[in-house]
């Protein structure tokens, strides 16, 4: 739908191309208030993503049922519905073959937002809010990652869950907060510091180098969930898996 302004429509252009695009243009914003879930085997450590999810679905389904009835009238929804389950029968199919290898479902945003804007078909004025939605998301992935590495629907692991773990320094004030000093990879070695901010303060640096070990502090490193190092040091170098691939997973 291409909005004829001559014909007494001078704000379709804003209200159905320009406006609509903003919410997800800005997808990364709104994260911060629904949490970052991703489609990933991830999402459902708990119920609060596949609840995020679904109440995104009920927010789009209007504008899925009103293209819906647009394939419909076109004579189109019946091989829509076949090419659908037969690509979903594919993903399945090549999903269980890779995960004997440790890789699993990942659905970017913005993948799901490319095969979105190529489902609303037609030339009502809610097919090309829909279009405008789908846009926005696909650029926002695009512009905020830089490429088109998203694309791809399946990553090793069990992908990305939003962090819900926090720092209590309650007990001991806010000069006992543990601070990362350093975080460096050479070749395939992790080297971590950190400090407490106290030290930091009364040795007047910014770098935990140089520092000896603590007698009264036992500090913990966690890697997705797995304990590396618990000790009284205030450094650490640990060697990652072999392979990119494989690293990756420690992000």
């Amino acid at each position: 739908f291409f909005p004829d302004t001559a014909a007494g429509a001078p704000l379709d252009i804003l209200l159905l191309e320009l406006l609509p695009a903003l919410p997800f243009l800005h997808q990364h914003v709104l994260g911060h208030a629904s949490m970052d879930y991703s489609l990933n085997a991830a999402l459902f450590q708990s119920w609060e993503g596949p609840l995020t999810f679904c109440i995104g679905l009920l927010f789009l389904l209007p504008l899925v049922l009103c293209n819906l009835r647009n394939w419909h009238q076109a004579g189109l929804l019946p091989s829509l519905v076949l090419s659908v389950v037969a690509g979903c029968a594919v993903v399945v199919i090549i999903t269980l073959v890779f995960s004997t290898a440790d890789w699993g479902l990942h659905l970017h945003h913005y993948f799901i937002a490319l095969l979105g804007y190529l489902g609303a078909r037609g030339n009502s004025r809610m097919a090309s809010v829909a279009r405008a939605l789908c846009l926005g998301s696909l650029l926002n992935g695009i512009a905020r990652y830089g490429d088109t590495d998203g694309l791809p629907i399946w990553t090793q692991g069990t992908g990305w869950y939003p962090p819900s773990g926090s720092i209590d320094v309650a007990s001991k004030g806010a000069r006992s907060q543990v601070l990362f000093t350093g975080a460096e990879i050479h070749g395939d070695q992790l080297q971590l510091s950190w400090a407490l901010a106290k030290d930091l303060t009364a040795w007047n640096c910014s770098s935990a180098a140089g520092l000896k070990p603590t007698e009264d502090a036992v500090f913990v490193v966690e890697m997705n969930h797995i304990e590396i190092y618990r000790g009284h040091e205030r450094s650490l170098s640990a060697s990652l898996p072999n392979g990119s691939a494989a690293a990756e997973r420690f992000y």
